[in-house]
């Protein structure tokens, strides 16, 4: 695979982003408390790319 990739849970192979980092975080115990990891404004400009 090439770098900067991943496979999701659905066999698609896709590039790393924000949700990727985010789910991460979250698994691994050190996502914020609260308002989260990520702002708001990221959020909004990751769920236009997002799989429907």
């Amino acid at each position: 695979m090439k770098k900067g990739y991943h496979k999701t849970k659905d066999g698609r192979t896709v590039k790393k982003g924000l949700y990727y980092y985010m789910n991460k975080k979250k698994k691994s115990g050190k996502s914020k408390p609260g308002k989260g990891t990520v702002s708001d404004k990221a959020l909004r400009k990751a769920k236009k790319t997002a799989k429907k």
